[in-house]
Protein backbone atom coordinates (compact mmCIF):
# COMPACT_ATOMS: atom_id res chain seq x y z
CA UNK A 1 0.00 0.00 0.00
CA UNK A 2 1.25 3.44 -0.81
CA UNK A 3 1.05 5.13 2.60
CA UNK A 4 1.89 8.52 1.11
CA UNK A 5 -1.44 8.51 -0.71
CA UNK A 6 -3.33 7.79 2.51
CA UNK A 7 -1.33 10.35 4.48
CA UNK A 8 -2.01 13.01 1.87
CA UNK A 9 -5.73 12.21 1.77
CA UNK A 10 -5.87 12.26 5.56
CA UNK A 11 -4.05 15.60 5.69
CA UNK A 12 -6.85 17.21 3.66
CA UNK A 13 -9.05 17.19 6.78
CA UNK A 14 -6.54 19.57 8.45
CA UNK A 15 -5.43 21.70 5.53
CA UNK A 16 -6.11 22.76 1.95
CA UNK A 17 -5.42 20.77 -1.20
CA UNK A 18 -2.85 23.36 -2.26
CA UNK A 19 -0.93 23.15 1.02
CA UNK A 20 -1.05 19.33 1.18
CA UNK A 21 0.10 19.12 -2.44
CA UNK A 22 2.99 21.42 -1.65
CA UNK A 23 4.02 19.49 1.48
CA UNK A 24 3.88 16.11 -0.27
CA UNK A 25 5.44 17.53 -3.44
CA UNK A 26 2.65 16.31 -5.71
CA UNK A 27 0.41 18.05 -8.21
CA UNK A 28 -3.02 19.27 -7.09
CA UNK A 29 -4.60 17.19 -9.83
CA UNK A 30 -2.83 14.06 -8.57
CA UNK A 31 -4.09 14.62 -5.04
CA UNK A 32 -7.62 15.30 -6.30
CA UNK A 33 -7.46 12.07 -8.31
CA UNK A 34 -6.39 10.12 -5.22
CA UNK A 35 -9.26 11.65 -3.21
CA UNK A 36 -11.85 10.81 -5.90
CA UNK A 37 -10.49 7.27 -6.23
CA UNK A 38 -10.58 6.76 -2.45
CA UNK A 39 -14.12 8.13 -2.13
CA UNK A 40 -15.40 6.12 -5.08
CA UNK A 41 -13.60 2.79 -4.67
CA UNK A 42 -11.83 2.72 -1.30
CA UNK A 43 -8.32 1.84 -0.21
CA UNK A 44 -7.83 -1.11 -2.57
CA UNK A 45 -7.93 1.13 -5.64
CA UNK A 46 -5.16 3.34 -4.23
CA UNK A 47 -2.66 0.50 -4.43
CA UNK A 48 0.04 1.05 -7.03
CA UNK A 49 -0.49 -1.05 -10.11
CA UNK A 50 1.70 -1.99 -13.03
CA UNK A 51 0.00 -0.33 -15.97
CA UNK A 52 1.73 -1.90 -18.94
CA UNK A 53 3.72 -4.93 -17.92
CA UNK A 54 6.27 -5.71 -20.58
CA UNK A 55 6.46 -9.19 -22.01
CA UNK A 56 9.87 -10.82 -21.69
CA UNK A 57 11.86 -10.70 -24.91
CA UNK A 58 13.27 -14.18 -24.31
CA UNK A 59 11.34 -17.33 -23.57
CA UNK A 60 12.50 -19.86 -20.97
CA UNK A 61 14.36 -22.01 -23.53
CA UNK A 62 16.26 -18.99 -24.84
CA UNK A 63 17.16 -17.89 -21.30
CA UNK A 64 18.50 -21.34 -20.49
CA UNK A 65 20.55 -21.37 -23.72
CA UNK A 66 22.16 -18.06 -22.87
CA UNK A 67 22.85 -19.24 -19.33
CA UNK A 68 24.60 -22.35 -20.67
CA UNK A 69 26.69 -20.26 -23.11
CA UNK A 70 27.80 -18.01 -20.26
CA UNK A 71 28.69 -20.94 -18.04
CA UNK A 72 30.65 -22.58 -20.87
CA UNK A 73 32.70 -19.46 -21.54
CA UNK A 74 33.57 -18.72 -17.90
CA UNK A 75 36.97 -19.86 -16.71
CA UNK A 76 36.76 -23.12 -14.80
CA UNK A 77 38.72 -21.64 -11.92
CA UNK A 78 36.46 -18.71 -11.13
CA UNK A 79 37.39 -16.20 -8.51
CA UNK A 80 35.59 -16.30 -5.21
CA UNK A 81 35.76 -13.80 -2.41
CA UNK A 82 37.92 -16.23 -0.41
CA UNK A 83 40.45 -16.53 -3.26
CA UNK A 84 40.56 -12.77 -3.67
CA UNK A 85 41.12 -12.25 0.06
CA UNK A 86 44.10 -14.66 -0.01
CA UNK A 87 45.88 -12.65 -2.72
Amino acid sequence: MNTIKLQAISAISHSTINKVSEVFNIANTTLKFWIRTFEKSGIEELKSKVKNPKKPKLNLVQKEQIKSWILLTLPQDRFTTNKIKKN
